[in-house]
């Protein structure tokens, strides 16, 4: 029998890993910080708008403006019309287009008015019965007939001719148009249990000024928060971008009170009800596309400059537009790089027609848990919105010239409701104020999307 002594060396062996790990030795290789695999998922157009700062406060859960409208009118034609002979009268009845509602007050078009014809003649209003509108040419020559005077088309008045000593006509007035909108509360929460606060981990620490008393809190709680809020701008972006107003307040109703609930009208809603739609083919978009928009920035009187917000696929689409249309010029899309070639293929902005297009890709459109899911199309859309400030004509407003497009939100003696966030505390550190072995984080907001000028927006889609 071998004699160990007491104080010798044991049995040479092999300091294995087997062995280390049996009793638990090794710290586990897990990275210590945690990875985006979907990086920043969204919410551009909100942070876009409110790094831009249209930011408006509001006293009221409803809010709204007044836009005035044409200064100057057309006429528009309708059956029966009634023709001469040359240098004779004709008449034509006023459009249903024209007439105002029961109490407006009368059609712009007054006696004494010129217009010019579809056919170029100018005539001479003489009398207005009722809705029928009799006119002499200025031509003795002229015979005014069926290309003067088309039904569903409308003329367009010049001037108006008054004889010496003559009296006064009747006042014109261009009305206004209110268009109001409402703040939506939105509410996002994010719960640790006492247990969970305490348990190991193997992720960093980070510095966040929101940890107990400014201190170092686990990267697994910041996870948390950081997700909560990131919900609450995808949720505040969704309001003021898709949103809808409830004009189903009988139906739509707050499980918890039984009552109405607000909801905002988003700025793509807002396009859809109040705006331009221009269409287009996948695939087959050109450039002249823009002579489409700027006709109807042109007729509108719109801004020189516009942001146009672009789902990716129509932001690839339009890339390779732009390089197909500059295939035939002296412009190049390489450049030497480390002894090699590098493509760069990107337009940031458009100048044609005397406007100037900027070019934001919008990733909300695209997101595949948001508007880019399966079965949406947003992804080929784009918002082509005026960039500017608008004179608030409200005339119990405070906000004096308002951004096109903006943000408001509640505020009232100090307190602002654009975003509060705060803890309701049972364990962790600090005070604690509820029985609950848990720590809450609330997040809420009371906001609503701001829009004017709808008339001058577009909304581009297939």
């Amino acid at each position: 029998m071998a004699d160990i002594t007491a104080g010798t060396a044991a049995v040479q062996s092999i300091y294995t890993n087997e062995i280390a790990t049996s009793f638990e030795f090794l710290k586990p290789e897990k990275w210590g910080s945690l990875m985006r695999s979907h990086g920043n998922q969204g919410a551009d157009y909100f942070s876009t708008i409110t790094a831009l700062g249209f930011k408006v406060a509001t006293k009221n859960e409803t809010y709204s403006h007044f836009e005035d409208d044409w200064i100057t009118e057309t006429v528009a034609i309708a059956d029966p019309v009634v023709y001469g002979v040359a240098g004779a009268t004709a008449t034509f009845t006023i459009g249903a287009a024209s007439i105002p509602a029961a109490g407006a007050g009368d059609p712009y078009i007054r006696v004494k008015d010129t217009l010019i014809t579809q056919a170029g003649n100018m005539v001479y209003v003489t009398d207005i019965t009722g809705i029928v509108v009799t006119v002499a040419p200025s031509d003795t020559g002229v015979t005014l007939g069926a290309t003067d005077f088309v039904a569903g088309d409308e003329l367009f008045i010049t001037s108006n001719a008054n004889g010496e000593g003559t009296n006064q006509p009747d006042s014109r007035f261009s009305g206004t148009r209110e268009y109001s909108n409402n703040t939506q509360i939105i509410k996002e929460t994010m719960t640790a249990t006492g247990t969970s606060m305490t348990d190991g981990m193997w992720f960093d620490k980070i510095s966040y000024p929101g940890g107990s008393d400014g201190q170092n809190i686990e990267a697994y709680y910041i996870k948390g928060q950081e997700d909560a809020e990131f919900r609450m701008a995808i949720g505040m972006e969704g309001a003021c971008l898709f949103g809808q107003k409830n004009n189903n307040a009988t139906v739509m109703l707050d499980p918890e009170t039984g009552k109405a609930v607000n909801s905002t009208e988003g700025t793509y809603s807002y396009i859809e009800n109040q705006g331009n739609e221009v269409n287009y083919t996948p695939g087959s978009f050109t450039v002249s596309k823009f002579n489409e928009i700027g006709r109807i920035a042109n007729k509108e009187y719109a801004p020189e400059h516009y942001c146009a917000f672009l789902g990716y696929d129509f932001n690839n689409e339009l890339d390779d537009t732009f390089v197909d249309y500059n295939k035939d010029t002296d412009i190049s899309f390489t450049k030497d790089v480390m002894g090699g070639k590098e493509i760069e293929i990107g337009f940031s902005v458009l100048k044609k027609g005397g406007r100037n297009y900027g070019f934001k890709k919008l990733q909300s459109f695209s997101n595949p848990k948001g508007a880019g899911a399966p079965g949406y199309d947003y992804s080929s859309q784009a918002m082509f919105i005026p960039l500017g400030m608008k004179k608030d004509l409200n005339p119990n407003g405070t906000a004096g010239k308002l951004p096109t497009v903006g943000i408001r939100y509640k505020e009232l003696g100090g307190y602002n409701r654009f975003m509060e966030v705060w803890t309701v505390a049972g364990a962790g550190k600090g005070t604690l104020v509820t029985e609950n072995d848990s720590r809450n984080l609330y997040l809420r907001s009371d906001i609503g999307a701001h829009h004017m000028v709808g008339n001058q927006m577009i909304l581009l889609r297939p």
